[in-house]
């Protein structure tokens, strides 16, 4: 179980206590205990009879596959037998893992390596077989990280518990090529002080498969430490890059107090990360001052990628101009591409209860699903702004909330915006565009407006400077009404002094209580 110090009820958080981690990134095997520290490492790197090692190995990795960990030195090691080959794409699921790692003295510790008789082939090539035990872990993720990076098969099923750190880390700063391949395992925080996983510096790749992330938290200040307030449980900086396939990051936060930091619940990314088949969920980004908090789950200034994976229950919260992006904050030249995805059930406490992207930004959604996200002021679903380009296809933006403008989609402040073949559906603004609110430039081509509510323009709302064209779409059974006069409202297109164009294959109908209002070619 994680334990949160952060008081989410607005308080001040707890200082973490003085507790440093042991000597254990450099010192070797100094401070390990137990039979796992002896004999995996120690006993085999004394032998040069290949044939007592063998023995040996076999006989310290004749445990079960089912084990816990946390730190003591003492653990069973996993069996290291072929696993079945998964067929479910549940994120989190699947797929094969390879390891490798040094011994004290300089040897190689010959763990049980992946000879390829997987059902999957792996493609990070030769692993070594870890145990399960967090310190053991540590250290060897240590080791190949100061010589020319390494591939790691975690024990099948365990837990590691971790619950020490240097510099806000669990592990060693990320500069190599780390592959940790998790079998169904998990790195779990646990104890008081405060930490994310990783960081991954310039020159760094981390990749992390069929594992799972759980309960990372960062705060700052106090005590004020690099990178301290951001990227809950994975910090990526300029020049690095992550991978993570078939990986759950969950119920992990940052928060930050005072002027900045509490972007990225989950990660905050300066660099490359890649996101595939996996799952991130119950992340909280969190900001006492002004402007943090934004990125319940992702904050993002470099290159996002996700693929084929669901971001839900995230929430952005600010008790300033922060809180954007319940899921995804896309900031500062950032470029995010999501694709054939969920963004749902998330929460922002001021812009894109889903995404937000704004200043300078590019933004790609296909084939993506964006629901049930609330926003407290503009852009339920997705709010895009500041001089920034989005683009979405085949997406479906359905029964979001914002308390003020743009139930589904918000796009303002001389920004571009193309939405092709996508549903907008039952989403609610508080004040203007139920489905739609268009500030801007934004084009729509082979697109459904259905269902959608707000005071003006249930489903689309086109503002002064906005320039609207509409080509081959459907705008029905959506309604407006105006507080204090139900037959004020256009429940189709409102149009506030700015440009709309209907071509002759659009269909605006059926709407309440007038289809539109100010829009040259639409019928009432």
């Amino acid at each position: 179980m994680s334990n949160d110090v952060t008081t989410p009820d607005g308080g001040a958080p707890m200082a973490a206590p003085a507790k440093k981690r042991r000597a254990l990134w450099v010192a070797g095997v100094a401070g390990l205990s137990g039979v796992v520290g002896l004999a995996a490492l120690g006993g085999l790197a004394a032998r040069d009879d290949k044939a007592d090692d063998t023995q040996r190995v076999s006989e310290v990795q004749s445990a079960t596959a089912q084990q816990k960990a946390s730190g003591t030195g003492t653990a069973d090691v996993g069996s290291g037998e072929e696993e079945d080959k998964k067929t479910g794409q549940d994120p989190g699921q699947g797929y094969d893992r390879q390891d490798a790692t040094a011994a004290p003295g300089g040897k190689q510790w010959r763990g049980k390596e992946d000879k390829g008789k997987d059902k999957e082939k792996d493609e990070y090539g030769p692993a070594k077989q870890l145990p399960c035990d967090s310190d053991v872990l540590v250290e060897a993720v240590n080791r190949a990280n100061l010589d020319n990076g390494g591939v790691f098969r975690l024990a099948k099923d365990c837990e590691y518990k971790l619950t020490e750190q240097t510099d806000n880390n669990a592990f060693p700063a990320i500069d190599e090529r780390i592959v940790l391949l998790g079998h169904n395992s998990k790195l779990v925080h646990d104890g008081s002080e405060l930490f994310r996983f990783f960081e991954v510096l310039s020159g760094g790749e981390l990749i992390l498969k069929d594992l799972t992330l759980k309960g990372g938290q960062v705060t700052s200040p106090p005590p004020l430490q690099p990178n301290g307030a951001n990227g809950g449980a994975l910090f990526v900086q300029e020049g690095g890059r992550a991978v993570l396939k078939h990986t759950k990051l969950v119920d992990n936060r940052a928060t930050g107090v005072g002027a900045t930091g509490g972007n990225g619940g989950a990660i905050y990314n300066l660099g490359d990360v890649e996101i595939h088949k996996s799952l991130l969920a119950d992340n909280h980004a969190r900001g006492t001052g002004t402007p943090g908090g934004n990125g319940g789950a992702v904050y993002n200034e470099g290159t996002l990628a996700v693929h084929d994976s669901e971001l839900a229950n995230n929430t952005a919260t600010s008790t300033g101009n922060g809180g954007n992006g319940g899921a995804i904050a896309n900031d500062d030249n950032g470029v995010t591409t999501v694709t054939y995805s969920k963004i749902v059930s998330n929460k922002a406490s001021n812009d894109g209860g889903g995404i937000w992207s704004d200043d300078d930004t590019r933004l790609t959604v296909t084939r993506t699903k964006i629901a049930d996200n609330v926003a407290c002021d503009d852009g339920g679903g997705i709010f895009n702004d500041g001089d920034s380009v989005m683009t979405l296809e085949y997406v479906v933006v359905s029964g979001n909330k914002a308390t003020d403008d743009g139930g589904g989609v918000f796009h303002d402040s001389n920004s571009v915006a193309t939405v092709k073949h996508s549903k907008f559906l039952d989403n609610t603004a508080g004040d203007n565009g139920g489905g739609l609110f268009n500030g801007e430039t934004l084009n729509l081509f082979d697109s459904e407006f259905k269902g959608n509510h707000a005071e003006e323009g249930g489903a689309i709302y086109n503002d002064g400077d906005g320039v609207l064209t509409v080509r081959k779409s459907t705008i029905v059974y959506n309604f407006a009404a105006e507080a204090g006069s139900a037959n004020s409202g256009a429940g189709g297109i409102f149009n506030d002094n700015g440009t709309v164009t209907l071509d002759d294959k659009t269909i605006v109908a059926k709407n309440e209580p007038r289809n539109c209002v100010d829009v040259p070619g639409c019928a009432n």
